[in-house]
């Protein structure tokens, strides 16, 4: 075993003690810093953080931030003007399109570098802790990242944070990593995913694979392609963990667990391109806040958002239970930002978290209120009890009929081409649980003002194709929303599938009567 590996083992050990037993401490040192770095910038000028000596003074002086309001300060960070939002200027910008699919960038300090580099180390270097086994980095593991490729923008290079993070990181703590960096940067994503199938496949003892969950499962099905073999286990007998991120796991388990032809242990973690926040340590749901790694946490719950004075609480005075918006503020210039997650807290002590959707992500056309969580726990549960896969899937709303005024929600799910299910039945079982999970629907159903649900078949790789007709050039950090409040999405589904709303609703009645 490489001694660099076992010294940063008990490094990242001897953390994990402090995460549990003093997250406090270490928020309050970060603040500081912050504030005594921060008055040094333009943006800490204006909002007078030489006055700052509290978290309630920070909170009176520095409104929330989010994208509109942090951009005139960002294109002057992007022409090059130094001392705008951080001392000097930032080493490199990261962009993403996230689940929106607007392409957003943030600057990378020397600072805010060593928060995502060590997020990606406590990954490799947790495993042993959580799994019992050999360390993740004597192992294979399959890493879905995103292209290792930069370009440059003002002088500056840009790229995806999860590829430049691979090429920043040492090679060392990649030896026994698939995919290579060349195969990330192949453009054409079907050619690419392809390459790191055959890579996996060829690979002695892959115990691990990190990724989205539904491009897992379209990494899986390219397994199974090119080793004709629908069942993967022969292949891949050791594979046990699985480091999910973006979306929850839930619905897509069954279907990842049956193409491997058995079970496997999942961890969360949560991380975006402003900084990477928490990682479940324990079998048990939620994730533990990473309170040590220059990242400033505030947390305004749900109900109080969007007050003209909501209420904010730093990370000791959150409870359980309730929902909260996070805010961050980082050692790149982000102060007070507002992530756009929702959150809720399954212990603090310690701190642990759930992610519990997009806070815009909002099917709400006549005051139903379902959100990506909804949507997620029902569907979870609903491949359970059915015991049915599932690859991919959003909720979109229908057109609303000029003569009744009534509409109903329109499920779009990609299920294997071979499974054979009764979609007005599992239509009935989604909308049975989802009045139990959303009261506001359960009283339009109740009324007899939203009709019962309607189910869509999509041949797989539907969301695939969406994606790169839609995008073009497809990785695997994109997301699908889980509920939309439109029909562009739906509809563009529908048009590749060769439908139409109306025929999807007429079959959808005839099967049902």
């Amino acid at each position: 075993m490489n001694f660099i590996h076992v010294i940063r083992y008990w490094q990242i050990k001897r953390k994990y003690k402090k995460l549990i037993n003093d997250p406090i401490t270490s928020q309050e040192n970060i603040f500081h810093k912050l504030i005594e770095l921060g008055k040094k910038t333009q943006f800490g000028k204006k909002h007078r953080f030489s006055n700052i000596t509290s978290i309630k003074d920070f909170q009176s002086l520095v409104p929330m931030q989010t994208n509109e309001t942090i951009a005139p300060y960002m294109k002057r960070v992007v022409e090059g003007e130094p001392d705008v939002l951080w001392p000097q200027k930032p080493h490199y910008f990261a962009c993403t399109s996230g689940t929106t699919g607007d392409i957003k960038y943030v600057p990378v300090t020397r600072e805010s570098k060593s928060n995502q580099l060590l997020g990606s180390v406590q990954i490799a270097h947790l495993y042993p802790l959580l799994s019992h086994q050999k360390f993740l980095s004597s192992a294979n593991s399959i890493v879905l990242t995103g292209s290792c490729t930069t370009e440059l923008m003002n002088g500056f290079p840009i790229g995806r944070l999860s590829g430049l993070s691979r090429k920043l990181l040492p090679e060392w703590l990649f030896r026994g990593v698939v995919p290579a960096k060349e195969t990330l940067d192949i453009p054409n994503y079907e050619e690419m995913m392809l390459r790191i199938a055959e890579e996996a496949i060829n690979a002695n003892d892959i115990r691990v694979i990190v990724g989205f969950p539904s491009w897992v499962v379209v990494l899986l099905q390219t397994c199974q392609k090119v080793s004709g073999s629908d069942n993967l286990h022969h292949i891949f007998p050791n594979l046990n963990t699985f480091y999910s991120s973006g979306t929850s796991c839930k619905p897509y388990l069954p279907a990842i667990e049956r193409m491997l032809g058995h079970k496997v242990n999942v961890r969360e973690f949560y991380g975006s391109s402003e900084a990477f926040f928490a990682l479940q340590d324990l079998a048990e749901e939620g994730m533990l806040i990473d309170s040590h790694n220059n990242v400033f946490f505030e947390f305004i719950p749900v109900d109080e958002f969007n007050t003209d004075e909501p209420l904010c609480l730093p990370l000791k005075d959150v409870v359980i239970g309730q929902d909260y918006i996070m805010l961050i503020s980082t050692f790149s210039g982000l102060y007070r930002y507002c992530v756009g997650d929702m959150v809720r807290f399954t212990s603090i002590n310690p701190y642990r978290i759930l992610v519990r959707g997009r806070m815009q992500h909002e099917l709400n056309i006549m005051g139903e209120h379902i959100r990506s969580e909804h949507v997620e726990i029902v569907m979870s549960e609903v491949v359970t009890d059915l015991n049915i896969t599932i690859h991919e899937f959003t909720v979109a709303p229908s057109v609303i009929d000029e003569d009744s005024g009534r509409f109903y929600h329109q499920w779009l799910i990609e299920l294997p081409d071979n499974e054979i299910i009764n979609l007005p039945f599992l239509a009935a079982e989604l909308d049975k649980k989802l009045m139990l999970s959303c009261a506001f629907y359960q009283d339009f159903r109740t009324k007899g003002e939203l009709d019962m649900p309607v189910v869509t078949r999509l041949p797989e790789r539907s969301f695939y194709h969406y994606l790169v007709k839609l995008k073009g050039k497809v990785d695997s950090q994109q997301k699908i929303p889980r509920v939309t409040n439109d029909r562009n999405i739906a509809d563009f589904l529908l048009h590749q599938a060769g439908l139409t709303s109306s025929e999807v609703k007429a079959e959808d009645i005839a099967k049902a009567g």
